[in-house]
């Protein structure tokens, strides 16, 4: 009896070379582990869960498909990896534009705004997924059961910063972030109940324009109505988000 044909693999993508994974950090040569699961947060921009293929990264990378298996224990863990690295990374990312942005409160808070926005518009189905994980039910038991306590730590560590933003837009200082995810100052960020409620409030009123900005609402994506100008309902929403963390 012969022996079944063995799998020919594509050769990697070329285009694929040290520089590339600069994009992703400092190292220009990561782990075979590390370059499938930031190929994968590019995959899933683009494709979203319902038509992200595992198989795909691999043959990008020229890696065996077992591999997949081996390291994630198959696609669903590969995507809810996906997820949470691309999350923690994310609110690393803000921190530093809101740092960056002018010493003044407004203009923070509209950093912030502008960093959200961006990224979903960016990120599209990748974003979509990060917030309502249950569209992929494998992947979000992998979520709630592996890596919940990875994706709650950094979660603590967005709200933190949007609470410093909110606090300081009422007092007029400017408070530099200094801390990271895991020295988070939760005693004093919870010392003033309005400000911790209020930023969850503004963060709710972000959260919808963020999900619209990613264009997966197809019903709003298009207004029909020649009278209805989408930047200007934008702005008139970020300024009543501004209004919100102002206690107007």
């Amino acid at each position: 009896m012969a022996r079944p044909s063995k799998p020919v693999y594509p050769a990697p993508d070329s285009s694929i070379g040290d520089d590339y994974w600069l994009r992703y950090g400092t190292d220009p040569n990561p782990t075979v582990r590390e370059r499938i699961v930031y190929l994968t947060i590019e995959e899933l921009c683009q494709a979203g869960p319902g038509d992200f293929n595992a198989k795909d990264v691999c043959d990008r990378l020229g890696v065996k498909y077992p591999m997949i298996n081996y390291y994630f224990g198959g696609r669903d863990g590969l995507i809810a990896e996906a997820v949470a690295m691309a999350y923690e990374r994310s609110v690393d990312d803000l921190k530093a534009a809101v740092n960056a942005a002018p010493r003044d409160p407004e203009k923070r808070i509209r950093a912030w705004i502008a960093f959200d926005v961006e990224a979903a518009r960016r990120q599209k189905g990748l974003g979509v997924l990060m917030q309502y994980p249950i569209i992929s039910k494998g992947s979000y038991e992998t979520l709630k059961d592996e890596l919940h306590g990875q994706l709650q730590k950094a979660f603590e560590f967005y709200l933190a910063i949007v609470n410093i933003l909110v606090s300081d837009i009422r007092t007029g200082r400017v408070t530099d972030i200094d801390f990271e995810a895991d020295t988070v100052p939760r005693r004093k960020l919870l010392a003033n109940p309005t400000i911790a409620l209020d930023t969850t409030s503004v963060t709710w009123a972000l959260h919808g324009l963020v999900m619209w900005s990613t264009g997966s609402h197809l019903v709003s994506a298009r207004s029909s109505d020649p009278s209805f100008s989408t930047d200007l309902a934008v702005r008139r929403h970020i300024n009543n988000i501004i209004a919100i963390a102002r206690g107007v």
